[in-house]
């Protein structure tokens, strides 16, 4: 928010802007009307940016007189979560398939009721529902929720580099290095 000095109300400056600016770093610029206007022009040159528009409920200009310029503002709205990326996930949790606990559960079957069944075809049936039965006492299909790693256009590889690079200065005390 404030006073760039980039006139968005010519279509040329609008449009380097956006492409160095706006684009790249996924901001929108709030304010449409002309934030500075003297006797015989106009111009666009206080913005208001937001890589989230939709949290704020309004941004305008209010002319005070004070100035040349209007003061630009905008009101973001209360309560309003942050975003979060999330993404849901399943898989198989094996926390409980230890020894002692197949151990457990087996010791408890009566495998010779299989011998019982009048084909062979019923025995392995009986046995696959039983092991079928028993493995999913031990093991379980779970969702959890995960941040997703969608990321932000700004944070490319070469940015996260950076931020590693200075996080190994700072693990390995190199304080001087770390600072800069």
């Amino acid at each position: 928010m404030g006073d760039f000095n980039i006139n968005l109300l010519d279509q040329k400056q609008k449009a380097k802007w956006n492409n160095r600016i706006c684009k790249p770093y996924s901001l929108s610029q709030l304010i449409t009307k002309a934030t500075r206007v003297v006797e015989n022009c106009s111009s666009l040159i206080d913005h208001v940016y937001s890589t989230r528009p939709n949290i704020l409920i309004e941004s305008d200009i209010y002319n005070c007189s004070l100035s040349d310029h209007d003061i630009i503002y905008t009101i973001r709205k209360l309560g309003v979560q942050r975003a979060k990326v999330r993404e849901k996930i399943t898989f198989v949790d094996y926390s409980r398939f230890t020894p002692e606990n197949i151990s457990l559960v087996f010791s408890d079957v009566r495998w010779d009721n299989l011998l019982y069944h009048s084909t062979s075809d019923v025995m392995v049936e009986k046995f696959n529902q039983q092991l079928l039965s028993l493995v999913s006492q031990l093991v379980s299909v779970k969702s959890r929720f995960v941040k997703s790693k969608e990321l932000p256009v700004w944070l490319d590889k070469e940015v996260q580099n950076e931020i590693k690079k200075r996080e190994n200065l700072k693990k390995n005390g190199e304080w001087k290095d770390y600072k800069i």
